[in-house]
Order: C-alpha cells, then sequence, then structure tokens
C-alpha cells in the first residue's frame, strides 16, 4: 500500500516537473514571436 502511494506521489512530482518544463518552454518561445512583429512595426 506504502509503495503504491509513493509511486503515485513520484508520478504527480513527475507531472509537475514536466508542466513547469513545458510552460517555460512556452515562455522562452513566446518572447521572440511576439519580438519579431515588435520589429517589423519599427523597422
Amino acid at each position: 500500500m506504502l509503495w503504491r502511494l509513493g509511486h503515485i506521489v513520484t508520478l504527480a512530482l513527475l507531472g509537475s516537473v514536466a508542466q513547469h518544463q513545458l510552460g517555460a518552454e512556452q515562455q522562452f518561445a513566446v518572447p521572440p514571436a511576439r519580438a519579431l512583429p515588435d520589429g517589423e512595426s519599427v523597422a
């Protein structure tokens, strides 16, 4: 029973870490996409 609970907690932690990494990748990917139209409009 305890190992099952630990397994669930481990999966939850891995899921939260994966979501955090996806969020970080989206944050890094979004600024260049916004910067390009701004640069074009300024130029």
